[in-house]
């Protein structure tokens, strides 16, 4: 598995048309499991899709396109 970096072309493997390219990442908490403790960090990532306009995806929802 090809791991994905800024710059990287992307695509969904739930959504047909979210291919585009990566130009941030960002960790987010989702907040408390349970008492005391937290849950990890969910990495999401800022894709530029090809029609121009940028959103916000689960990077574990991304997989590395190798269209060009």
């Amino acid at each position: 598995m090809k791991t994905i970096k800024l710059g990287d072309r992307v695509e969904s493997f739930l959504e047909h048309h979210v291919k585009g390219t990566v130009v941030k990442f960002m960790n987010e908490r989702k907040g408390e499991w349970m008492v005391g403790s937290t849950s990890a960090p969910v990495v999401f990532c800022m894709v530029e899709l090809d029609s121009g306009d940028t959103i916000k995806y689960k990077l574990s929802d991304l997989r590395y396109s190798y269209d060009t």
